[in-house]
């Protein structure tokens, strides 16, 4: 399942999940398994961050975790510690158990400021699934074995065919809002057309007083309230049909 990164009451529930069989798992007893997850987050900016955070909080209840970074932005990060007074393994005096570990990335490199489209990166991270496999299962090997999979939303098809494999629950943390969650909900499911989107994205008919209405769980749409994707290039069209496909595998 999926939730939000905005939804922090569901925290120590999800650590109460960790701790009980979920009906997808394969898990042992509560008294005799130690949760321990596997975060996976994108190496990308406001990605790392909300994973970290959720992270943390599980630690702070008594999950292992073990946190699995691109190695550009691991390096980035032990920089930043090095320059910090604050001890980095707490969290309100409490000790975290938070392993952190590091691997390539082939087709990304983020020592250039991120200068890469949006499609050269899913395409380099949808790459990683037998790597991120073989890691998986090197570290459940070497123990304690792995228990849950959370992962970035939009790493869903990669981190998904891990956890099917290895017989774990996965979950999917969303790094934005519970609408625009909705919204590639309802692109998912063939009530947002590409065409509106894309006609949107060219600035057509913005005078309009909405281009959409009667989405459960949304306001009437403007056609400037739809979500555009431009870095380095405009990759609107194809990150709606990488959502859609995220969706399908986060809830299927």
């Amino acid at each position: 399942f999926a939730f939000t990164c905005c939804c922090c009451c569901v925290l120590r529930e999800e650590a109460s999940l960790l701790h009980s069989p979920l009906p997808m798992a394969h898990l042992p007893a509560p008294s005799t398994c130690t949760p321990h997850v596997v975060a996976i987050p994108l190496p990308a900016q406001g990605h790392v961050n909300p994973m970290m955070r959720l992270c943390r909080k599980l630690a702070s209840l008594g999950v292992l975790v073990t946190f699995v970074n691109a190695d550009d932005i691991h390096d980035r990060i032990i920089r930043v510690q090095n320059q910090s007074d604050k001890p980095t393994d707490e969290e309100e005096g409490k000790k975290l158990d938070i392993r952190m570990i590091h691997v390539p990335v082939p087709g990304i490199c983020l020592r250039s400021d991120f200068q890469i489209s949006l499609e050269d990166l899913f395409t380099a991270t949808n790459a990683m699934e037998d790597a991120w496999g073989k890691l998986v299962k090197n570290i459940s090997e070497k123990g304690p074995a792995v228990t849950c999979i959370i992962s970035d939303f939009c790493l869903s098809v990669a981190t998904q065919a891990i956890a099917d494999k290895l017989g774990i629950p996965r979950v999917a943390l969303m790094c934005s809002s519970q609408s625009f969650y909705l919204y590639c909900i309802h692109a998912a499911n063939g009530l947002i057309h590409m065409e509106d989107v894309l006609a949107a994205n060219k600035g057509f008919a913005k005078d309009s007083k909405y281009l959409l209405g009667g989405l459960p769980g949304l306001p009437a749409l403007r056609h400037d309230d739809h979500q555009t994707f431009k870095h380095v290039v405009d990759d609107t069209g194809f990150m709606y049909h990488f959502l859609s496909r995220q969706v399908r595998n986060t809830n299927g």
